[in-house]
């Protein structure tokens, strides 16, 4: 939790350098911003015992279910392995006959992350001197039109290069995470599956 979302939990523990807390429930509450035109109403929905948040961004998509677009934002219901603790525990024991196996799915997942990493940063220093090699021929050229079209296929062919390349690493990483989910199901019971998932 970021220290601004420190008021939304209660009974907050810090375990190593995480804090860990039982978010506060929320009652429905509709603020209308008629006094400042152009904004949108803020609003929270209380569905049993879980609370539908707007999601401040993209990147926090895959920590919601739910989902669903109120006006122009998108509004989810926190996943469960990150609202509460698991199973009401805030911490997870894993057993020694599963410790080794867990181990090993650790070690594959960050060999893979680190793998594809490398391949990333080698491909980015390719494309770079790829790019200076031609911006340099483009001045070359004897007139100002050909250095610029000539600069402007630099360019182009970078930003398509790089492009793909993130595409790449990123695809890489998630079947990297998918494989980890699965080899940490096959360790052992489902919280210790779930609280890793989460690392």
């Amino acid at each position: 939790m970021t220290p601004a979302e420190i008021k939304n939990f209660k009974d907050i523990k810090k375990v190593g350098n995480v804090l860990f807390g039982v978010r506060l429930e929320k009652k429905l509450e509709v603020r209308d911003t008629q006094e400042k035109p152009g904004m949108n109403k803020q609003i929270e929905i209380k569905t049993s015992d879980s609370v539908l948040e707007k999601i401040s961004r993209p990147l926090e998509i895959s920590l919601f279910d739910k989902i669903k677009k109120i006006g122009t934002a998108l509004w989810g219901i926190r996943k469960d392995e990150m609202q509460k603790p698991i199973n009401n525990q805030k911490l997870v024991y894993v057993t020694p006959t599963a410790v080794e196996c867990v181990k090993n799915a650790i070690d594959k997942k960050d060999t893979a992350i680190k793998t594809s990493t490398s391949k990333h940063s080698q491909a980015m220093i390719a494309a770079i001197d790829t790019r200076n090699a031609c911006q340099k021929a483009a001045l070359e050229k004897t007139t100002a039109k050909e250095q610029f079209e000539a600069n402007k296929v630099c360019a182009d062919a970078f930003q398509k290069g790089t492009k793909k390349n993130n595409m790449t690493i990123e695809k890489e990483r998630n079947e990297a995470q998918k494989t980890y989910r699965t080899d940490l199901k096959s360790c052992s019971n489902s919280t210790v599956a779930h609280y890793f998932m989460l690392q």
